[in-house]
């Protein structure tokens, strides 16, 4: 199921504040380390306003996080693969116990 704008903006809030709060940092000590008001940080982590990519970059390196951990369309990929290969491990089951029963019944290859 794909995330509204709004969602994904909510996500990315909350990934930011904690990331900021596991490294023990206001949001004022954020807000000055990125050259932006503490008030600017509070609209990121409550999801109204989306962080440009160039302050994203600079929060993954202030936090030490990878810009992944900050792109939710990066994590909703992965779990979307996950769920593939959930699917595919779960075909090759089936075609395993199809091959084992033919192998039973003596068909031959």
């Amino acid at each position: 199921m794909k995330k509204s704008k709004k969602q994904m903006q909510i996500a990315l809030g909350n990934s930011i504040r904690s990331a900021r709060v596991s490294m023990d940092m206001s949001q004022r000590d954020l807000a000055r380390f990125l050259h932006v008001t503490d008030k600017t940080i509070s609209t990121y982590e409550v999801g109204r306003v989306c962080p440009p990519a160039k302050i994203l970059k600079r929060m993954s390196v202030i936090l030490h996080k990878p810009l992944s951990y900050f792109d939710q369309k990066a994590m909703m990929d992965t779990d979307e693969l996950y769920k593939k290969l959930r699917q595919i491990e779960e075909d090759l089951k089936e075609v395993k116990k199809l091959l084992r029963n033919m192998e039973k019944e003596g068909y031959n290859r």
